[in-house]
């Protein structure tokens, strides 16, 4: 098939042998696939794709597509295909019933008496969701928390949007809070929430295929800060006419960092830090040094000590 022959008649009598004049012709053979055309336009379930004939071998095209399959060198006998008629030149297909995430192999075919030729063999994956997950929780407060996520992948699509959403239920999405595009890694500050709540988080990203979600984690905020607990105002020592010594120590922060430390005095009883006094940073257990007192005077003092829920005191001493 596909040969050029040459031909003549010819006759023989007793005097030998003439011939006609020569002609040619050539077999006919299978189509020639010059191109299979790269698919386009994927989603999850389809794509568009083609091929050109550039032969037809000499016979009429009964049939022409594209055929393919998840495994490679599909044929039109085993593997899913499209039927578009007898053509010639470019022709496109759409390719359809596809599963999202899945790579394909493709290739044009064209058919005709003779038999069935195919194209080059391409192959495409179809978009699927992006796949990501959610990151562990940490630096809880009781009113703040952080988390993020990874989109280890766009699922062939690019994610517009990325971030968190929270609540006090399992899958709820009472909250939200975004951060960047695209795949990789990112962190986000959760405010404003409640002291002593269990809270449920995921992470999400949303592509043109849909939203996808990591993993659920839930954390407890914890318990609202309370001022600090002093276990006593220290007894007031060394007393000159213009100074003395006391101090105190702290037995509990109230669950939120200590800003103050110290004693305060006055001549008035239940002295406050709007009185004199002294500030020994953030240590628990601290002396303080009384000074610019007043000779033969009566002085009231207690320890104090500070945090962000408030100011506690200790007992009070008099000298």
């Amino acid at each position: 098939q596909g040969a050029t022959y040459y031909v003549r008649s010819f006759a023989t009598n007793v005097q030998g042998t003439s011939y006609g004049a020569e002609t040619s012709f050539t077999t006919q053979t299978t189509a020639t696939i010059s191109a299979t055309a790269t698919p386009t336009s994927l989603t999850t379930t389809s794509a568009i794709g083609g091929g050109t004939i550039s032969s037809t071998g000499g016979a009429t095209i009964l049939t022409s597509g594209l055929v393919w399959d998840v495994n490679s060198n599909p044929i039109i006998a085993l593997s899913t295909k499209t039927t578009d008629g007898a053509l010639t030149g470019t022709f496109t297909s759409s390719i359809t019933g596809l599963t999202e995430g899945t790579t394909y192999h493709v290739r044009a075919y064209a058919t005709n008496s003779v038999g069935t030729s195919y194209g080059a063999e391409l192959s495409f994956t179809t978009l699927a969701a992006p796949t990501l997950t959610t990151t562990a929780i940490s630096s809880i407060t009781g009113t703040s928390a952080t988390s993020g996520g990874n989109v280890t992948s766009d699922g062939g699509a690019t994610v517009s949007s990325r971030g968190l959403v929270w609540g006090t239920s399992p899958g709820s999405s009472t909250y939200s809070s975004t951060s960047g595009s695209g795949t990789g890694t990112y962190s986000i500050s959760l405010s404003s929430l409640s002291a002593s709540t269990t809270y449920y988080v995921r992470a999400f990203a949303t592509s043109s295929v849909g939203t996808s979600y990591g993993s659920e984690l839930s954390f407890t905020t914890l318990a609202a800060p309370t001022a600090p607990t002093l276990n006593a105002t220290t007894t007031v020592t060394s007393i000159t006419a213009s100074t003395a010594t006391s101090g105190g120590s702290v037995t509990s922060t109230g669950g939120a960092a200590l800003t103050a430390v110290g004693v305060c005095w006055s001549t008035s009883q239940n002295p406050t830090t709007a009185n004199s006094n002294t500030n020994n940073g953030t240590a628990t257990s601290f002396t303080s040094n009384l000074t610019g007192l007043l000779s033969m005077t009566t002085y009231y003092v207690r320890a104090y000590a500070t945090n962000s829920a408030g100011t506690s005191y200790g007992n009070e001493y008099s000298f």
